[in-house]
């Protein structure tokens, strides 16, 4: 009788088969995976918004239809109009401590899951158009389509100051906004312009968000995104 000796494990060949197969398989989920997990955070970071703007919603109407605190510089109204440094009211940074009341949740709805500031130091990851500070819901002309709160860039730079944005100095100062020069090398200091690929969450004053590159929010005149009382 003839006995055949079994034979046990890989050859190296069949074994750097197996490892190629593996990397291949990891090298298409990864990114998949990525960008499932990214997405599930954009849609996080959306319902944040959402709730910040009902929160903003309920203060208006608790306060005769006015948004927080005044602020000492505002936006210019005509190309006459010199931009000025300006001063913040010294309650100008507070508006999400005026409106944390309204907020009927436990989550940390003020910071973005893909934020990548460190959380002990940035607690912050949205912030106001400064043009809504002090101003009266009244004069909206156009709800639908002005943006009310953006995602924050958190830099060094920035870490002291409210979390307000002066779009009007995007341009140096150019009143009313046009197309050039192009405010985006200034915009990326204020805004997370591509927090979430390349675009950023926004919210809007009738209370929907939506995530657009930021040059579809731009525009000359009354196509701003930014102007709530434009003509």
């Amino acid at each position: 009788m003839r006995f055949f000796a079994s034979r046990y494990g890989f050859t190296l060949v069949e074994l750097l088969v197996v490892i190629a197969v593996l990397a291949l398989l990891a090298g298409i989920l990864l990114p998949v995976l990525a960008r499932v997990r990214e997405s599930a955070r954009k849609t996080s970071c959306a319902s944040n918004l959402r709730q910040i703007g009902v929160g903003l919603q309920l203060y208006v109407d608790d306060h005769d239809s006015s948004y927080p605190v005044p602020l000492l510089e505002p936006p210019p109204e005509s190309e006459e109009e010199e931009e000025e440094e300006g001063e913040w009211d010294p309650g100008a940074s507070d508006w999400e401590e005026a409106v944390q009341p309204y907020l009927r949740c436990e989550e940390p709805v003020f910071r973005c899951p893909s934020d990548p500031s460190p959380v002990e130091f940035f607690g912050m990851s949205y912030t106001f158009n400064a043009s809504f500070i002090g101003l009266n819901a009244s004069t909206l002309t156009h709800p639908t389509e002005t943006i009310q709160v953006a995602e924050r860039r958190n830099t060094l730079a920035n870490q002291e100051q409210p979390a307000l944005f002066l779009w009007w100095r995007w341009q140096g100062g150019r009143w009313p906004p046009a197309p050039a020069p192009d405010p985006a090398p200034a915009a990326t200091r204020d805004l997370a312009l591509d927090r979430h690929g390349d675009r950023l969450n926004l919210l809007f004053t009738d209370g929907h968000v939506r995530a657009l590159p930021f040059p579809l929010t731009w525009g000359a005149g009354s196509a701003n995104l930014y102007w709530p009382t434009r003509p």
